[in-house]
């Protein structure tokens, strides 16, 4: 054994270099990241400056705070003129890939852990030419124990081919396979290679080991070993088959795969194979291909002969899953002619969201298109755009298409959604064409309804595309219409019912949708036609209208004419306003020979404003500017007072009887206009039309919460109150007593309400629909009785607990009899019969029936308990037990 003579530490290629192991036209044909390892605490064998024999060793610091990794050079010079040597070094890895370490949709499978592939060491071979025999080998193994004295530097003695190989063993339980895996050169390319090296020698960059094993639902079908050059990681490659029953799902490119540098095993899955068989009703077949932390496919599905087409997504990220699968079928399913169905689909997403589009997005739904055309691009738009991971939220969709007496073909599909809220979504677009080859009209219509129970809220939305036309592809057909409702929050008790918008003068809510004109535009040779037109429904109003404009001429001659029409009635107070006007104008460039261009135009037009109560209005015509105005009937006047407390009355919600008392909980029947009920689970209301500012109940005045109460539609002169009362009395009365308020837990009933009719009087005639906050009844159910304090028993007083040694010895088992068999053992019955009406037994018996009779439970007395335990081995199949 010689002294260490240490090296300075450094790059691996660097001290290779200064020992003059390389010459510079000979380069260390190895992948990069071999020759740029750290080498710290450098040993050799001589300070000769160019040795005929070299034996280096160090630690290699990349793993340091790991398991101890040593690297073993062995040098001997084969030329002195240049200066070149033979020489291999071992990397000592000793690392491990268990199949343990694989993680498949987050679960791990320990007990997998008797599969492994141990590393032993990376070996590289100089000789290009010819191998370093074993013999070779055996005698450089005997040299570096003479000179380290140990013997975990040893080479494995076999033939070693030029190259970089990883050296080990594959396991599965007893069984071993050695393993030699070429890990490629360099520049990863095989010239200069002699041919008989390359038929002689296993140069393949990955190999496979057969592996037929068995563990429970997991079977692998073989393990391989590789290197990637790129990714700089060994790969531990796995093909596995996950088999449930009929369902089969292949594991396709499954790896454990860990860095060079570090030993950082992950798991790597490229994609998924499944089948599913169940012959003659069910057969599934399909894959799932790997993007970033998602999975994403399609799958055929065989139900009964009839093929779904199926498209999903699985991602996993922070220990959540998400997943998502919609199937369709697209063939003629029948029906009626109203309803005759084409296709038909399911879907369902797991821990991801469905985000809700504006309308002009819901045709571009890739749902609702032929979703299997074009699998990646679909997948692609789907994931962010509409579907987004959430976790806890879910949603199922169920879609159909369908034909309308052959002239409407209809997508739609149904989402439910499910997280915090539940909220429900119908998204859909419908074409008509009349006739269907070469229509003369086709409408494109896309839609969008929702359902959000929590916030109180239903409506439907939809919008004529801008592919619609009528009688002409030139004649463009559009518009908008919305029903919204809210049944539920600060809008509760408002609606909208709407195609083409708004009255001009009407204020529109903020929570009013936006919506575009139902028009017409067709451009023909000279000339255009257009023409919008609107209706609306509010709880306050009625309005309608449009406009129509013809024009027809060029540059130097035109004429239009233009008309329209707006109507707005409101409710209570009654009044209407009507405006109509048609305008006439022409226009004419005359080229004169002397003059030059001589320009004429000329406009004309008629107007009609009707409005009322009371009625009145105003008609005007003329030209331009000049225009003649007549007024008729009654002026325009801004006050709202024009109903009578008899028309009040007919508004009212129900009518005369605005006042009503509903059984919500507790109602068993009606006899006799008397209530039969449940008292145990009881409320009732009471609710009026005319909310109300106070109430008297049990003999008690109360004002509500919100006191001030107006009535738009009532006269207001100048000696109204402004505000009203509304006065509510109750009595409440059971088999002809009355009960009082302790007996009562009552409760104030708030809506908002239409302004329209409980608004303040307002001057102007602008409409809108708002809602104000009122109280319009009470709640009632009686107080719930406190519940008694229940009694306790001191079992722990009763019962022992006796802790047994760490390591208790059982000795003398006496097996009285086998569980399950009727037994008769008289000295113990005869010990219960005879005690069981002493003390103590029978004042702790008294004890429990005291607290059973507190809590309600039972209210008998402590009886004899003489029959019970004549026959306790019939009652039981166990005799009773005494305790000591």
């Amino acid at each position: 054994m010689v002294t260490c003579v240490p090296v300075d530490d450094g790059l691996l290629q660097n001290v290779l270099h200064r020992l003059r192991i390389l010459d510079s036209n000979i380069p260390l044909n190895v992948p990069t990241e071999f020759y740029e390892l750290n080498l710290n605490n450098i040993c050799k064998n001589t300070d000769v400056d160019l040795p005929d024999e070299l034996i280096m060793t160090a630690d290699i610091s990349e793993y340091s705070n790991e398991n101890p990794c040593k690297i073993v050079l062995f040098a001997k010079r084969v030329s002195s003129a240049p200066v070149e040597y033979l020489f291999a070094f071992s990397i000592k890895l000793e690392r491990i890939f268990s199949l343990s370490d694989i993680e498949i949709f987050g679960k791990s499978y320990k007990e997998l852990g008797f599969i492994n592939l141990k590393i032993d060491e990376l070996i590289f071979a100089s000789d290009k030419d010819n191998k370093i025999t074993r013999e070779t080998i055996r005698d450089w193994n005997a040299r570096i124990v003479s000179e380290l004295g140990e013997e975990q530097y040893k080479f494995p003695e076999v033939d070693l081919d030029y190259g970089l190989r990883l050296m080990g063993l594959f396991q599965i339980g007893d069984y071993l396979q050695s393993i030699s895996q070429f890990l490629g050169f360099r520049d990863s390319t095989f010239v200069n290679l002699p041919l008989n090296s390359l038929t002689d020698t296993d140069y393949r960059l990955e190999v496979w080991y057969p592996a037929q094993y068995t563990f429970g639902p997991l079977t692998l079908s073989r393990v391989g070993l590789s290197y990637d050059t790129q990714a700089k990681r060994f790969q531990f490659l796995i093909e596995a088959v996950l088999s449930v029953s009929n369902v089969k799902l292949v594991l396709t490119d499954l790896k454990v795969t860990s860095p060079f540098k570090q030993w950082i095993p992950t798991t790597w899955l490229d994609s998924l194979a499944l089948s599913y068989d169940m012959p003659d009703i069910l057969e599934i077949s399909g894959g799932l291909l790997r993007d970033n932390h998602e999975y994403s496919g399609i799958a055929v599905v065989e139900l009964i002969q009839r093929t779904l087409v199926a498209i999903g997504s699985y991602a996993e990220r922070d220990g959540t899953e998400s997943l998502f699968i919609f199937a369709s079928v697209k063939e003629l399913l029948g029906g009626p002619p109203y309803l005759y169905v084409t296709g038909l689909g399911f879907g369902f997403g797991v821990n991801k969201q469905f985000i809700e589009p504006p309308i002009d997005k819901v045709r571009e739904f890739p749902l609702l298109q032929s979703p299997c055309n074009d699998i990646e691009q679909v997948l692609a738009s789907l994931e962010g755009s509409w579907i987004q991971n959430n976790v806890g939220s879910n949603w199922l969709a169920l879609g159909i298409d369908f034909l309308t007496f052959q002239f409407i073909e209809s997508h739609a599909l149904l989402i439910a959604q499910f997280k915090h809220d539940f909220e429900m979504l119908i998204l859909g677009f419908s074409e008509l064409k009349i006739p269907r080859e070469n229509p003369y009209v086709y409408i494109e219509l896309q839609y969008k309804g929702s359902w959000k129970p929590n916030k109180g809220f239903v409506g439907i939305t939809a919008q004529i595309t801008s592919n619609s036309y009528l009688f002409d592809p030139d004649c463009k057909l559009t518009g908008d219409f919305a029903f919204w409702s809210w049944y539920k929050g600060s809008q509760q008790g408002d609606f909208i019912l709407s195609a083409g918008g708004y009255h001009p003068q009407f204020v529109v809510p903020s929570h009013y949708p936006t919506l575009e004109r139902v028009s017409v535009n067709w451009p023909i040779q000279g000339g255009t036609i257009k023409g919008q037109s609107y209706f609306a429904l509010t709880p306050s109003c009625l309005m309608g209208g449009g406009n129509l404009e013809l024009t027809y001429g060029g540059n130097n001659a035109s004429i239009s004419l233009t008309a329209y029409a707006h109507v707005l009635v409101e409710w209570e107070p009654f009044h209407f306003d009507v405006a109509i006007g048609v305008t006439i104008k022409g226009r004419a460039r005359i080229k004169m020979k002397y003059v030059g261009n001589v320009s004429a135009s000329f406009e004309i037009g008629a107007n009609l404003e009707l409005w009322g109560t009371p009625t009145g209005g105003k008609v005007s015509f003329g030209y331009k500017s000049l225009r003649l105005t007549v007024g008729f009937g009654k002026e325009r006047s801004g006050a709202s007072n024009v109903s009578s407390p008899e028309k009040l009355r007919e508004a009212l919600p129900g009518g005369e009887r605005y006042l009503q008392a509903q059984v919500k909980k507790g109602l068993i029947r009606e006899h006799a206009g008397e209530w039969i009920i449940r008292p145990d689970d009881f409320a009732f209301t009471i609710e009026s039309g005319i909310p109300i500012t106070s109430y008297d109940c049990f003999d008690a005045v109360h004002d509500t919460k919100l006191p001030k109460l107006h009535i738009r539609p009532l006269p207001c002169g100048s000696s109204c109150p402004g505000t009203y009362r509304s006065h509510l009395y109750v009595r409440v009365q059971s088999s002809g007593s009355t009960w009082d308020d302790k007996e009562w837990e009552v409760k104030e009933l708030e809506m908002y309400v239409p302004e329209a009719l409980w608004g303040e009087p307002v001057a102007s005639l602008r409409p809108s629909s708002k809602l104000t906050q009122q109280t319009v009844g009470l709640a009632f159910r009686p107080v719930v009785p406190a519940i008694q304090p229940e009694g306790s028993i001191d079992l722990h007083g009763k019962i022992g607990i006796e802790c047994l040694p760490e390591k208790p010895t059982v000795t003398n088992i006496n097996i009285r009899h086998m569980p399950g068999e009727p037994s008769d053992i008289l000295s113990d019955r005869l010990k219960i019969l005879s005690h069981i009406n002493d003390n103590p037994a029978k004042s702790e018996r008294q004890r429990i029936i005291h607290v059973l009779t507190q809590a309600g439970i039972y209210n008998g007395s402590n009886d004899s308990l003489l029959l019970l335990s004549r026959d306790a081995a019939q009652l039981y199949p166990e005799p009773p037990l005494i305790m000591t």
